[in-house]
């Protein structure tokens, strides 16, 4: 499968793309810093203050039951290139893509 960037500041479009050679799933994000390391997007550092943000973002619960931890997500790429030029898009891209 292909991970196609995209920019949505400034000059928007298509900037890059790359071979997704891996997906991983975790309930805690140190977890994968563990396993990654500094070939994470994030720093351990952001991770931990995410995380303890998170606690705070949780407003009233209504439902009974218990709460799901939120899924942490880590895709590893391989091939990763950058376009010599922005590619529009040919029709507005919306937030999740």
């Amino acid at each position: 499968m292909k991970f196609v960037f995209y920019q949505s500041r400034e000059d928007t479009g298509y900037v890059g793309e790359a071979t997704i050679t891996a997906i991983e799933f975790s309930e805690d994000p140190l977890t994968l810093h563990k396993k990654y390391g500094n070939k994470l997007f994030l720093s351990r550092e952001e991770l931990e203050a995410y995380k303890t943000n998170q606690e705070r973002w949780s407003g009233l619960r209504i439902r009974r039951e218990p709460k799901k931890k939120r899924t942490w997500m880590a895709i590893t790429l391989d091939n990763i290139t950058q376009y010599p030029s922005i590619i529009k898009p040919e029709r507005f891209v919306p937030v999740g893509g």
